[in-house]
């Protein structure tokens, strides 16, 4: 069984390996890789950011739950817990509007190719932290913990930084476990 306190655990491995798996993408490592309290406040930077979004009860993880009106009820754990945890990168100098009145926008070719190195750490990412999972190396605890693998969302351009946000589910507790 997997304690809360093990979420600073959890954490600071997802983050490890989050900065080693960006190692090898065209844009290499973030310059400042963290466990975060929150999300970032300053989003214009080269970072990644790991943290815990919510702590909830667990409903849809496993086959020992049942429904009760209304409710879902663990037939073997009265409290199984989830944590909703944030992966949160960003990279400077996405190209914005120049200060040209008769050309604001930068070239096309400019925003391509920043697009493409953004996809391009999307996808090694999600494939390099999945693949950790499954070599039971991402979580830094010895589990038969779950994984959900959720949305991977955009964000920026804002300011000349752009980067995504990737969601993962860890379940906290269960019944077949240890």
């Amino acid at each position: 069984m997997t304690y809360p306190f093990d979420l600073a655990i959890m954490t600071r491995s997802i983050m490890t390996v989050a900065c080693e798996c960006l190692e090898s993408t065209t844009l290499g490592s973030p310059k400042d890789c963290y466990v975060s309290h929150g999300p970032p406040a300053d989003l214009c930077c080269d970072y990644l950011a790991v943290w815990v979004e919510t702590i909830r009860p667990s409903h849809g993880f496993g086959d020992a739950q049942y429904q009760t009106g209304g409710k879902f009820v663990d037939r073997c754990c009265s409290l199984g817990r989830v944590a909703d945890i944030a992966i949160q990168w960003g990279r400077p100098c996405f190209p914005t509007l120049v200060d040209n009145a008769r050309n604001p926008m930068p070239p096309a070719a400019d925003i391509s190719a920043a697009s493409e190195a953004l996809l391009e750490d999307a996808r090694l990412l999600s494939c390099c932290l999945q693949a950790a999972q499954c070599e039971d190396a991402l979580l830094g605890v010895e589990s038969c913990l779950e994984v959900a693998w959720g949305d991977m969302l955009p964000h920026g351009p804002d300011g000349g930084c752009a980067g995504w946000t990737y969601h993962i589910a860890i379940e906290l507790e269960t019944c077949g476990c240890g």
